[in-house]
């Protein structure tokens, strides 16, 4: 997979039985796109994303993890490690405490860029 820290192997399992409990199962989106926040187009991104300062930057998003719980994660713990394009067109956010030893070794780079 290549992202922004650089190419590295997927954690995601084949099947949920082959997920850690702390493993993200979904979360609210959190989409930098074209740039800007709740940039993009309306048909697409519109409402992106969901909880917003007043200045249009995200405080946070809410998380539900493989084991069924669900807790809220302010936007500063976010890392940047989705895109489909890492040039700064589609930079997607999530948190997730295991994220496997080459990722560990990113984390300065896939800090929120706002």
């Amino acid at each position: 997979m290549d992202e922004p820290g650089g190419t590295f192997d997927s954690r995601s399992p084949v099947k949920a039985g082959q997920a850690q409990p702390g493993w993200v199962l979904a979360a609210d989106a959190m989409l930098k796109i074209d740039r800007k926040w709740g940039g993009g187009r309306d048909s697409a991104f519109k409402g992106m994303p969901p909880h917003r300062a007043g200045s249009g930057t995200p405080v946070g998003g809410n998380h539900v993890l493989m084991d069924g719980s669900a807790r809220w994660i302010k936007f500063d713990k976010m890392l940047f490690i989705h895109s489909w394009n890492t040039g700064g067109d589609r930079d997607a956010y999530f948190f997730q405490e295991d994220l496997g030893p080459e990722l560990e070794k990113q984390l300065a780079k896939l800090r929120p860029r706002l």
